[in-house]
């Protein structure tokens, strides 16, 4: 599970944030501090980090082909979105992000919920309006690195 907020300024320099979520799968692995005491629910380790729009950070957004020479609206950012995430640290980290937004949820949601329709979860992909990737500095109870691939919404 994942979620956050991103910044993005718009055409006329408004800053516009947009906040998102979503729940997945990944690998990790972590090291033992020696003297700290384990952070731990049923016998499993546990880690987090965090940061705020204080702490360093940066980004870039792609927009799709298919909206041709228009900008970007918040409705085209909005939706389902997929993405990727890798971080690592030992109590202060790095993360960074690879998204893909503006999915349509009905045609992901097909795809994923019915194994005949899993065709449709690439095609829902595909056709998302834009991309943004980004990284910033964190800090958290963490000792590791790890990768999830996450399925969830922006607003």
């Amino acid at each position: 599970m994942s979620g956050g907020a991103i910044y993005l300024t718009d055409p006329s320099g408004s800053i516009q944030r947009f906040g998102f979520g979503g729940l997945g799968a990944g690998l990790s692995f972590g090291v033992k501090i020696p003297k700290v005491p384990k952070l731990a629910i049923r016998g499993k380790g546990i880690a987090g980090a965090a940061s705020t729009k204080d702490f360093r950070s940066g980004g870039l957004v792609v927009k799709s082909a298919k909206l041709g020479r228009r900008e970007l609206t918040a409705p085209d950012i909005r939706g389902a979105v997929v993405f990727a995430e890798g971080g690592f640290g030992l109590i202060g980290g790095a993360a960074g992000t690879a998204m893909m937004f503006g999915i349509n949820p009905v045609m992901l949601g097909m795809g994923i919920s019915n194994p005949a329709l899993s065709f449709l979860t690439s095609r829902a992909i595909s056709d998302a309006n834009g991309a943004v990737v980004f990284a910033g500095l964190n800090v958290g109870a963490q000792a590791g690195a790890g990768v999830s691939g996450l399925i969830g919404y922006m607003g």
